[in-house]
């Protein structure tokens, strides 16, 4: 007789289907971390939670594909200049009346600020746990 458990099911998911997430320190500190910085600057708490639910701000796990030919570190720095491009447009999403709220040059720096929060504290929640986060789960 077949048994579900969740949490097993959950850690088989983990390790076969995204196993770049079992690298990610635990959440709690994050979040901990992140959401009174953001409210600080002047952001709800559900923005906040939105855009550390989407990622804005974070490294993206995509898929590595062999640089083209010529392409060296151009090409990464370029990867991540589209990759702050596209953070920069998803926070003109998830921030209610992002121009009206923060306007002109306080608009850019407050954005800036944001990806950078976002950065630095997954940074630091990824050197406390040396790069070996567990995601939350222990290994059963």
């Amino acid at each position: 007789m077949y048994v579900y458990n969740p949490a097993l099911q959950f850690l088989h998911y983990v390790t076969t289907t995204v196993p770049y997430i079992e690298t990610f320190p635990p959440p709690e500190a994050f979040v901990k971390a992140v959401v009174p910085k953001l409210r600080a600057i002047g952001l709800t708490k559900t923005e906040a939670l939105m855009l550390i639910n989407l990622g804005a701000g974070l490294p993206k796990n995509r898929p590595s594909q062999p640089p083209a030919e010529g392409v060296g570190e151009e090409g990464a720095e370029g990867a991540q200049e589209t990759q702050e491009s596209d953070d920069r447009q998803l926070l003109a999403v998830v921030i209610e009346e992002l121009t009206d709220r923060f306007p002109d040059e306080d608009g850019e720096d407050t954005v800036g600020r944001i990806l950078e929060i976002m950065q630095t504290e997954f940074d630091q929640a990824q050197a406390s746990t040396n790069g070996n986060g567990t995601n939350g789960l222990d290994a059963a």
